[in-house]
C-alpha cells in the first residue's frame, strides 16, 4: 500500500500544492499571509516530494533535508515552533479528502492509508522538533558569543583614547599601580617614560586643530611601533603620554625613549596642502624625561613626578631631548606638586 499511496499523492501533487499553500496564506500569521503564494508553493511542493519519498520508500532524508532548511530559515525570521510546525501538519487535512476517495470501497484500506499519513507527519514533527532544539541551542550559543565580543569591546572602548586608540589615563594609572608594586615586592626593575610634544600651540595655531589631532595619532603610533608589547603606552592628557616599561632597567629605557625621539623628528606625522595643490609635510619634536623604580621611590606617584620633573626640565633646557630623573641636580628640578592621590 505506501507505494500504492505514494503514487497517488504524487499523481496529484499540483491539487495538493496549490490547496496547502492557499490554506498557509489564509492563516492570520503573518510569516505565511504575506509570503507570495509561489514561494509558499515551491516549500509545499518540497516537502511534499520529502513525504512521497518517506512514505513509498522509507526514505526519510529527503524530507530530512526540507526541514532542516525550514527551520534554520525561519528562526532566523522570527518563526515560532508552532508556526513552523503548522507548515507540515498543514499537509494532511489537504492530502486525506484524496485519499479517502481512492480508498473510500474499503474501510480497512483507507483506516490504513490515513494511519500511513498520519505516521509521516508525526515522524517529520519529531524530526522538527529535534531540529528545532539544535538549531535554538546554536542561536542561544551564537548570542551569547555576540554577548561576550559585545561587552570585550564595549571594555576596550572604556580603557581606551578615543583619539590616538592608545590606553586612556584611567587604565595606565591603574597598570602602573600594579607594576610598580610587583616591583617593589619582588626587587624587579621597572621604568617610566613621560612626552610632551614641543611647541603643539603653534601646530594648532599654524594647521588647525585637526591637523592638531592627527599630528597625536601619529605620535601615538609611534609610542606602540617603538614599545614592546608588554610595554603600556598610553596617552596621558592633552598632549602629554607616558608609557610603562616593566622589567626594563635604566639603560633600556634611555635607548627606547631615545629611539621614540629620533622616530618623531624624524618622520612626518602629517602633510598639508599647500598653494599650487602641493603637499608639505608637519614634523615635531618631543620632550621625553624618564624615571626608574629604586627601593628608596615611595610610590608610583613619586615615580611620576620624577619622569614629569625630567621632561620638564628637558623642554626647559632646549627641548628635543631625553632626560633622566637620576641626572638631574637639585638646581635643576621643576618645583611641581607631587599628587598624593592617583589622577582621575
Amino acid at each position: 500500500m505506501q507505494r500504492e499511496l505514494a503514487a497517488l499523492l504524487s499523481s496529484a501533487e499540483e491539487e495538493i500544492v496549490a490547496q496547502w499553500s492557499r490554506d498557509l496564506k489564509a492563516t492570520s500569521f503573518q510569516g505565511y499571509s504575506d509570503r507570495p503564494l509561489d514561494e509558499l508553493e515551491s516549500d509545499c511542493r518540497q516537502c511534499l516530494q520529502g513525504y512521497i519519498a518517506a512514505i513509498g520508500e522509507g526514505d526519510q532524508s529527503k524530507l530530512r533535508r526540507f526541514i532542516h532548511r525550514e527551520v534554520r530559515a525561519r528562526i532566523s525570521q522570527g518563526f515560532r515552533p508552532s508556526e513552523i510546525a503548522r507548515k507540515f501538519c498543514a499537509f494532511e487535512p489537504v492530502a486525506w479528502p484524496l485519499v479517502a476517495e481512492r480508498y473510500s470501497s474499503s474501510s480497512s484500506e483507507q483506516a490504513s492509508a490515513l494511519a500511513r499519513l498520519r505516521q509521516c507527519v508525526t515522524s517529520a514533527l519529531f524530526e522538527f522538533s529535534d531540529m528545532y532544539e539544535t538549531a535554538s541551542q546554536q542561536r542561544v550559543e551564537e548570542y551569547m558569543t555576540e554577548v561576550e565580543t559585545m561587552n570585550r569591546r564595549l571594555e576596550e572602548i572604556s580603557v581606551r583614547d578615543a583619539l590616538t586608540g592608545l590606553y586612556n589615563r584611567r587604565y595606565v594609572m591603574d597598570r602602573l599601580a600594579n607594576e610598580f608594586k610587583r616591583a617593589h615586592r619582588h626587587n624587579r626593575p621597572l621604568s617610566l617614560i613621560m612626552l610632551d610634544v614641543d611647541h603643539f600651540k603653534s601646530i594648532n595655531d599654524s594647521y588647525g586643530h585637526q591637523v592638531g589631532d592627527e599630528v597625536l595619532r601619529g605620535i601615538g603610533l609611534m609610542v606602540v611601533n617603538q614599545t614592546r608589547t608588554t610595554d603600556i603606552g598610553a596617552r596621558y592628557g592633552g598632549e602629554e603620554f607616558i608609557a610603562v616599561l616593566p622589567e626594563t632597567h635604566v639603560e633600556g629605557a634611555l635607548k627606547v625613549a631615545e629611539k621614540l625621539r629620533e622616530a618623531v623628528a624624524l618622520a612626518p606625522l602629517h602633510r598639508v596642502q599647500i598653494s599650487g595643490g602641493s603637499e608639505a609635510p608637519v614634523h615635531c619634536t618631543v620632550s621625553l624625561g624618564v624615571s626608574s623604580h629604586r627601593p628608596d621611590v615611595a610610590d608610583m606617584q613619586a615615580l611620576i613626578h620624577e619622569a614629569d620633573n625630567a621632561m620638564y626640565v628637558a623642554k626647559r633646557t632646549g627641548r628635543n631631548r631625553v632626560l633622566a630623573a637620576w641626572n638631574l641636580s637639585p638646581s635643576d628640578a621643576v618645583a611641581l606638586p607631587v599628587p598624593v592621590t592617583a589622577p582621575a
